[in-house]
């Protein structure tokens, strides 16, 4: 992510489609719903490709990981963790992150990204 490598960042996903969804945390989708009560929808579907169009813009993004925990039986995987999502070496976001695993052709491939999305900008 941080020395914007595509080749990389596209070789850890298996191929389309890959899950991709995001949930905002309760305390951020309350805030979210003072601002815009239509709002309603805690979720997003995306896609891999936009998250790295996204990473690929001007500026310095980068995610932190802590607790990382990994279970596999040797074809297929899940990876649990807490992350913090920095822009210019500040917090923007955070939460718990899940990725399921596969081992194609010898290779580890993430077939789903599910994680749970808390706002810096709310935290007051």
């Amino acid at each position: 992510m941080i020395r914007k490598d595509s080749a990389a960042f596209q070789s850890l996903f298996h191929e389309n489609p890959v899950v991709w969804i995001g949930v905002v945390k309760n305390r951020s989708q309350q805030k979210r719903l003072e601002k815009n009560p239509a709002n309603r929808k805690n979720y997003f579907k995306d896609a891999w490709q936009n998250f790295f169009r996204y990473i690929m813009e001007k500026g310095r993004k980068e995610e932190k990981f802590e607790n990382i925990r990994i279970i596999n039986d040797d074809v297929i995987a899940s990876v649990t963790f807490d992350y913090s999502f920095l822009e210019e070496n500040t917090v923007t976001n955070w939460g718990s992150e899940s990725w399921h695993l596969i081992k194609a052709e010898g290779k580890w491939k993430i077939v789903s990204l599910i994680y749970s999305y808390e706002n810096a900008t709310f935290r007051k």
